[in-house]
């Protein structure tokens, strides 16, 4: 017996995929942004009779300051809430109707007075630093004030 096998052929289809190819453009805008902490000045005790009867009393306080990295900034602080009552300075502290002429300067001398039209420059190396930031201030010598605790809230505007 003689068999005859089966052969089998198989073609197969050749594949010819068609491509294309193009590019997407990834981007976006890295803000120039800051974030500020509130601070504070704590003058002390302001004793009118004696030492303060001509010396003024200086104060040293501040607040914290963080942009991002390359962003330049400019600093100004406001006049306060009681600047109307301030005598021989832009600003003034209240207690119970009573007003307690201050100033603050943006340096240690205090001969720049701070406030919107002299403005502290301030550039940022990095988002990490978070920057200390000093503010100056001196209540004159002589006030005629009774005994109280005295305050006032004065605007920080960072604008970069």
């Amino acid at each position: 017996m003689i068999s005859i096998g089966t052969m089998s052929l198989i073609i197969g289809k050749t594949s010819s995929a068609l491509t294309a190819s193009g590019n997407l453009a990834a981007s976006l805008q890295v803000a120039a942004t800051c974030q500020i902490s509130d601070g504070s000045l704590d003058f002390g005790s302001y004793e009118p009779i004696a030492t303060n009867s001509v010396a003024a009393l200086d104060g040293v306080g501040g607040f914290s300051l963080a942009c991002t990295r390359g962003a330049t900034a400019k600093i100004a602080l406001g006049n306060g809430l009681y600047n109307a009552h301030a005598s021989g300075t832009s600003r003034a502290m209240s207690a119970a109707g009573y007003y307690l002429s201050y100033e603050l300067y943006t340096d240690a001398a205090r001969s720049v007075i701070w406030n919107d039209a002299n403005r502290v420059n301030y550039a940022s190396l990095s988002k990490n630093t978070i920057k200390q930031i000093a503010v100056y201030g001196r209540i004159p010598g002589g006030q005629n004030v009774p005994a109280q605790s005295y305050s006032d809230s004065v605007t920080i505007t960072v604008s970069f």
